[in-house]
Protein backbone atom coordinates (compact mmCIF):
# COMPACT_ATOMS: atom_id res chain seq x y z
CA UNK A 1 0.00 0.00 0.00
CA UNK A 2 1.36 3.44 -0.97
CA UNK A 3 2.33 5.69 1.92
CA UNK A 4 3.53 8.59 -0.26
CA UNK A 5 2.64 9.29 -3.88
CA UNK A 6 4.49 11.99 -5.81
CA UNK A 7 2.47 12.99 -8.87
CA UNK A 8 3.76 15.40 -11.52
CA UNK A 9 5.79 17.35 -8.95
CA UNK A 10 7.38 20.46 -10.46
CA UNK A 11 9.48 22.96 -8.52
CA UNK A 12 10.44 26.38 -9.85
CA UNK A 13 12.29 29.43 -8.57
CA UNK A 14 11.15 32.99 -9.09
CA UNK A 15 13.83 34.99 -10.92
CA UNK A 16 14.04 38.44 -12.47
CA UNK A 17 13.57 36.85 -15.91
CA UNK A 18 10.62 34.67 -14.86
CA UNK A 19 10.09 31.22 -13.31
CA UNK A 20 13.07 28.85 -13.54
CA UNK A 21 12.00 25.20 -13.49
CA UNK A 22 14.41 22.87 -11.64
CA UNK A 23 12.23 19.79 -10.98
CA UNK A 24 9.91 18.74 -13.80
CA UNK A 25 6.87 16.46 -13.39
CA UNK A 26 8.46 14.00 -10.99
CA UNK A 27 6.53 10.78 -10.34
CA UNK A 28 7.19 7.99 -7.85
CA UNK A 29 5.56 6.30 -4.87
CA UNK A 30 6.81 4.84 -1.59
CA UNK A 31 5.06 1.91 0.06
CA UNK A 32 4.66 1.39 3.79
CA UNK A 33 7.88 0.13 5.46
CA UNK A 34 9.75 0.31 2.12
CA UNK A 35 13.22 1.75 1.50
CA UNK A 36 13.00 3.78 -1.71
CA UNK A 37 16.16 5.23 -3.22
CA UNK A 38 16.48 8.55 -5.06
CA UNK A 39 19.83 8.70 -6.84
CA UNK A 40 21.50 11.19 -9.16
CA UNK A 41 24.31 13.71 -9.50
CA UNK A 42 24.48 16.82 -7.34
CA UNK A 43 22.08 19.52 -8.53
CA UNK A 44 19.50 17.18 -10.09
CA UNK A 45 16.77 18.18 -7.62
CA UNK A 46 16.89 15.36 -5.06
CA UNK A 47 17.13 17.58 -1.98
CA UNK A 48 14.54 20.04 -3.32
CA UNK A 49 12.14 17.10 -3.70
CA UNK A 50 12.71 16.20 -0.04
CA UNK A 51 12.17 19.81 1.07
CA UNK A 52 8.90 19.94 -0.91
CA UNK A 53 7.67 16.82 0.91
CA UNK A 54 8.61 18.41 4.24
CA UNK A 55 7.01 21.76 3.35
CA UNK A 56 10.36 23.52 3.71
CA UNK A 57 10.99 24.93 0.24
CA UNK A 58 12.80 28.31 0.09
CA UNK A 59 10.56 31.38 -0.01
CA UNK A 60 11.49 32.24 -3.61
CA UNK A 61 10.37 28.83 -4.89
CA UNK A 62 7.01 27.20 -5.49
CA UNK A 63 5.78 23.68 -6.19
CA UNK A 64 3.04 22.31 -8.40
CA UNK A 65 1.56 18.84 -8.70
CA UNK A 66 0.46 16.51 -5.91
CA UNK A 67 2.15 15.00 -2.86
CA UNK A 68 -0.24 12.48 -1.32
CA UNK A 69 0.77 11.27 2.14
CA UNK A 70 -1.78 8.98 3.78
CA UNK A 71 -4.43 10.42 1.40
CA UNK A 72 -3.54 14.04 2.32
CA UNK A 73 -2.07 16.36 -0.32
CA UNK A 74 0.91 17.98 1.37
CA UNK A 75 1.07 20.80 -1.17
CA UNK A 76 -2.39 22.05 -0.16
CA UNK A 77 -1.98 21.44 3.59
CA UNK A 78 -1.85 24.63 5.68
CA UNK A 79 1.35 25.62 7.47
CA UNK A 80 0.12 24.82 10.97
CA UNK A 81 -0.97 21.31 9.97
CA UNK A 82 2.38 20.77 8.26
CA UNK A 83 4.20 21.90 11.39
CA UNK A 84 2.33 19.26 13.41
CA UNK A 85 2.99 16.62 10.76
CA UNK A 86 6.67 17.43 10.30
CA UNK A 87 8.81 15.61 12.84
CA UNK A 88 5.96 13.37 13.97
CA UNK A 89 4.63 11.62 10.85
CA UNK A 90 7.43 12.60 8.47
CA UNK A 91 10.98 13.21 9.68
CA UNK A 92 14.16 14.15 7.88
CA UNK A 93 17.86 13.61 8.44
CA UNK A 94 19.68 16.50 6.77
CA UNK A 95 23.02 16.35 4.95
CA UNK A 96 25.12 18.30 7.42
CA UNK A 97 24.38 17.67 11.13
CA UNK A 98 26.71 20.43 12.34
CA UNK A 99 24.54 23.08 10.68
CA UNK A 100 21.27 21.33 11.63
CA UNK A 101 21.98 21.07 15.34
CA UNK A 102 21.90 24.16 17.56
CA UNK A 103 25.47 24.75 18.81
CA UNK A 104 24.41 26.46 22.07
CA UNK A 105 21.95 23.79 23.26
CA UNK A 106 22.81 20.42 24.72
CA UNK A 107 22.09 17.24 22.82
CA UNK A 108 19.63 16.12 25.47
CA UNK A 109 17.68 19.38 25.29
CA UNK A 110 17.39 19.23 21.51
CA UNK A 111 16.08 15.66 21.50
CA UNK A 112 13.69 16.43 24.36
CA UNK A 113 12.38 19.44 22.41
CA UNK A 114 11.13 17.11 19.66
CA UNK A 115 9.24 15.03 22.22
CA UNK A 116 7.77 18.12 23.90
CA UNK A 117 6.63 19.68 20.63
CA UNK A 118 4.87 16.65 19.22
CA UNK A 119 3.99 14.45 22.18
CA UNK A 120 3.61 16.92 25.01
CA UNK A 121 6.09 15.14 27.19
CA UNK A 122 9.77 15.24 27.95
CA UNK A 123 11.65 12.75 30.09
CA UNK A 124 15.36 12.13 30.53
CA UNK A 125 14.63 8.41 30.45
CA UNK A 126 13.14 8.68 26.95
CA UNK A 127 16.11 10.71 25.70
CA UNK A 128 18.51 8.12 27.11
CA UNK A 129 16.45 5.38 25.47
CA UNK A 130 16.74 7.12 22.08
CA UNK A 131 20.50 7.61 22.48
CA UNK A 132 20.85 3.91 23.27
CA UNK A 133 18.76 3.09 20.17
CA UNK A 134 21.27 4.89 17.95
CA UNK A 135 24.24 3.27 19.74
CA UNK A 136 25.59 6.34 21.55
CA UNK A 137 27.92 5.15 24.35
CA UNK A 138 27.40 6.51 27.88
CA UNK A 139 24.11 8.23 26.96
CA UNK A 140 23.52 9.63 30.47
CA UNK A 141 26.73 11.64 30.05
CA UNK A 142 26.42 12.45 26.37
CA UNK A 143 22.99 14.08 26.67
CA UNK A 144 24.64 16.91 28.64
CA UNK A 145 27.18 17.61 25.89
CA UNK A 146 27.08 20.06 22.96
CA UNK A 147 27.33 19.24 19.24
CA UNK A 148 30.92 20.50 18.93
CA UNK A 149 32.02 17.95 21.53
CA UNK A 150 31.06 15.06 19.26
CA UNK A 151 32.50 13.55 16.11
CA UNK A 152 30.71 13.72 12.75
CA UNK A 153 29.46 10.16 13.14
CA UNK A 154 28.11 10.88 16.63
CA UNK A 155 26.34 14.03 15.43
CA UNK A 156 24.69 12.07 12.65
CA UNK A 157 23.48 9.51 15.21
CA UNK A 158 21.99 12.39 17.21
CA UNK A 159 20.14 13.58 14.10
CA UNK A 160 18.78 10.06 13.62
CA UNK A 161 17.66 9.94 17.27
CA UNK A 162 15.76 13.21 16.81
CA UNK A 163 14.21 11.96 13.57
CA UNK A 164 12.89 8.70 15.06
CA UNK A 165 11.82 10.19 18.42
CA UNK A 166 8.12 10.21 17.51
CA UNK A 167 8.14 6.97 15.49
CA UNK A 168 7.42 8.57 12.09
CA UNK A 169 5.83 6.62 9.25
CA UNK A 170 8.29 8.11 6.74
CA UNK A 171 11.94 8.96 7.32
CA UNK A 172 13.72 11.05 4.67
CA UNK A 173 17.49 10.56 4.74
CA UNK A 174 19.17 13.19 2.57
CA UNK A 175 22.77 12.12 1.91
CA UNK A 176 23.05 10.86 5.52
CA UNK A 177 26.71 9.79 5.15
CA UNK A 178 28.14 12.54 2.92
CA UNK A 179 30.85 13.87 5.25
CA UNK A 180 31.72 10.56 6.91
CA UNK A 181 34.59 8.18 6.24
CA UNK A 182 33.88 4.73 4.80
CA UNK A 183 33.90 2.87 8.12
CA UNK A 184 31.52 5.30 9.84
CA UNK A 185 29.33 5.41 6.73
CA UNK A 186 28.85 1.64 6.92
CA UNK A 187 27.96 1.88 10.62
CA UNK A 188 25.37 4.63 10.03
CA UNK A 189 23.74 2.76 7.15
CA UNK A 190 23.60 -0.45 9.21
CA UNK A 191 22.05 1.50 12.08
CA UNK A 192 19.40 2.92 9.77
CA UNK A 193 18.62 -0.54 8.38
CA UNK A 194 18.16 -1.96 11.86
CA UNK A 195 15.99 0.93 13.05
CA UNK A 196 13.82 0.72 9.94
CA UNK A 197 13.23 -3.00 10.51
CA UNK A 198 12.49 -2.54 14.21
CA UNK A 199 10.14 0.42 13.76
CA UNK A 200 8.58 -0.56 10.39
CA UNK A 201 9.29 2.88 8.91
CA UNK A 202 9.35 3.73 5.23
CA UNK A 203 12.60 5.44 4.20
CA UNK A 204 13.31 7.78 1.30
CA UNK A 205 17.08 7.39 0.89
CA UNK A 206 18.60 10.23 -1.14
CA UNK A 207 22.16 9.86 -2.40
CA UNK A 208 24.51 10.45 -5.33
CA UNK A 209 26.11 7.04 -4.67
CA UNK A 210 24.38 4.26 -6.58
CA UNK A 211 26.37 1.76 -4.48
CA UNK A 212 24.53 2.93 -1.35
CA UNK A 213 21.22 2.40 -3.13
CA UNK A 214 22.31 -1.09 -4.24
CA UNK A 215 22.92 -2.18 -0.65
CA UNK A 216 20.02 -0.50 1.10
CA UNK A 217 16.98 0.17 -1.12
CA UNK A 218 14.28 -2.09 -2.56
CA UNK A 219 13.20 0.20 -5.41
CA UNK A 220 14.89 3.28 -6.81
CA UNK A 221 14.35 6.27 -9.06
CA UNK A 222 17.28 7.67 -11.05
CA UNK A 223 17.11 11.47 -11.44
CA UNK A 224 18.79 13.76 -13.92
CA UNK A 225 18.21 17.46 -14.52
CA UNK A 226 15.09 17.46 -12.34
CA UNK A 227 13.52 14.49 -14.11
CA UNK A 228 12.95 10.82 -13.34
CA UNK A 229 14.98 8.89 -15.91
CA UNK A 230 14.36 5.37 -14.63
CA UNK A 231 12.32 3.64 -11.90
CA UNK A 232 12.35 -0.03 -11.00
CA UNK A 233 13.37 -2.56 -8.42
CA UNK A 234 17.02 -2.01 -7.50
CA UNK A 235 18.01 -5.42 -8.85
CA UNK A 236 16.62 -4.50 -12.29
CA UNK A 237 18.21 -1.05 -12.26
CA UNK A 238 21.60 -2.63 -11.54
CA UNK A 239 21.40 -5.71 -13.73
CA UNK A 240 19.37 -4.55 -16.75
CA UNK A 241 19.34 -0.73 -16.83
CA UNK A 242 17.17 0.75 -19.57
CA UNK A 243 18.43 4.35 -19.59
CA UNK A 244 21.87 5.50 -20.83
CA UNK A 245 22.29 7.76 -17.79
CA UNK A 246 21.85 4.83 -15.41
CA UNK A 247 24.35 2.86 -17.49
CA UNK A 248 26.76 5.79 -17.22
CA UNK A 249 26.43 5.86 -13.43
CA UNK A 250 27.09 2.13 -13.21
CA UNK A 251 30.09 2.28 -15.53
CA UNK A 252 31.65 5.00 -13.39
CA UNK A 253 31.71 2.68 -10.36
CA UNK A 254 35.13 1.23 -9.38
CA UNK A 255 35.39 -2.41 -10.45
CA UNK A 256 38.03 -5.09 -10.13
CA UNK A 257 41.67 -4.25 -10.85
CA UNK A 258 42.43 -3.75 -14.50
CA UNK A 259 38.97 -2.51 -15.56
CA UNK A 260 39.13 1.24 -16.28
CA UNK A 261 36.40 3.61 -15.17
CA UNK A 262 34.16 5.12 -17.85
CA UNK A 263 33.14 8.59 -16.65
CA UNK A 264 30.09 10.25 -18.16
CA UNK A 265 31.40 12.92 -20.56
CA UNK A 266 30.61 16.57 -19.91
CA UNK A 267 28.76 17.96 -16.91
CA UNK A 268 25.18 18.52 -15.81
CA UNK A 269 23.82 21.59 -17.67
CA UNK A 270 22.34 24.52 -15.80
CA UNK A 271 18.51 24.49 -15.62
CA UNK A 272 18.26 27.38 -18.10
CA UNK A 273 20.66 25.68 -20.56
CA UNK A 274 19.05 22.25 -20.99
CA UNK A 275 19.22 20.78 -24.51
CA UNK A 276 16.06 20.29 -26.60
CA UNK A 277 14.34 16.91 -26.48
CA UNK A 278 15.96 14.45 -24.07
CA UNK A 279 17.80 16.41 -21.39
CA UNK A 280 20.62 13.84 -21.31
CA UNK A 281 21.16 13.90 -25.09
CA UNK A 282 24.25 16.15 -25.04
CA UNK A 283 26.12 13.59 -22.88
CA UNK A 284 24.66 10.36 -24.28
CA UNK A 285 26.61 8.00 -26.51
CA UNK A 286 23.35 6.41 -27.70
CA UNK A 287 21.93 9.72 -28.97
CA UNK A 288 20.27 9.80 -32.41
CA UNK A 289 18.66 12.83 -34.12
CA UNK A 290 15.17 11.80 -32.94
CA UNK A 291 16.33 12.26 -29.33
CA UNK A 292 16.47 16.02 -29.93
CA UNK A 293 12.98 16.38 -31.37
CA UNK A 294 10.92 16.09 -28.19
CA UNK A 295 11.42 15.03 -24.60
CA UNK A 296 10.59 11.34 -24.15
CA UNK A 297 7.86 10.34 -21.69
CA UNK A 298 8.55 8.08 -18.73
CA UNK A 299 7.09 4.78 -19.92
CA UNK A 300 6.90 1.17 -18.79
CA UNK A 301 9.43 -0.93 -20.70
CA UNK A 302 8.76 -4.22 -18.95
CA UNK A 303 6.46 -4.84 -15.98
CA UNK A 304 7.36 -2.47 -13.16
CA UNK A 305 10.39 -1.04 -15.00
CA UNK A 306 10.01 2.52 -16.33
CA UNK A 307 12.48 4.56 -18.38
CA UNK A 308 12.53 7.93 -20.16
CA UNK A 309 14.31 6.92 -23.38
CA UNK A 310 13.12 6.27 -26.93
CA UNK A 311 15.80 3.55 -27.31
CA UNK A 312 15.16 1.83 -23.97
CA UNK A 313 14.27 -1.51 -25.57
CA UNK A 314 17.67 -1.55 -27.29
CA UNK A 315 19.67 -1.24 -24.08
CA UNK A 316 21.64 -4.46 -23.59
CA UNK A 317 24.02 -4.02 -20.71
CA UNK A 318 25.09 -6.14 -17.73
CA UNK A 319 27.08 -5.20 -14.67
CA UNK A 320 30.52 -6.84 -14.57
CA UNK A 321 32.48 -6.37 -11.39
Amino acid sequence: MSLLEVRDLSISFSTSSGPLNVVNKLNFSINEAEVFGLVGESGCGKSLTALAIMGLLPENSFAEGELHFKSRDLLTTDKESMRRLRGKEISMIFQEPMTSLNPVLTIGYQIAEVLTTHMGKSATEKVVELLKAVKIPSPEIRLKEYPHQMSGGMRQRIMIAMAIACNPSLLIADEPTTALDVTIEAQILELMRNLREERKMAVLLITHDIGVIAENAERAAVMYAGRTMEISRVSQVLETPKHPYTIGLLESLPKRKGIPLKPIPGSVPRPEELPPGCKFSDRCRYMIPDCRKEEPALREIIQGHFARCIRAEEMQWTLSM
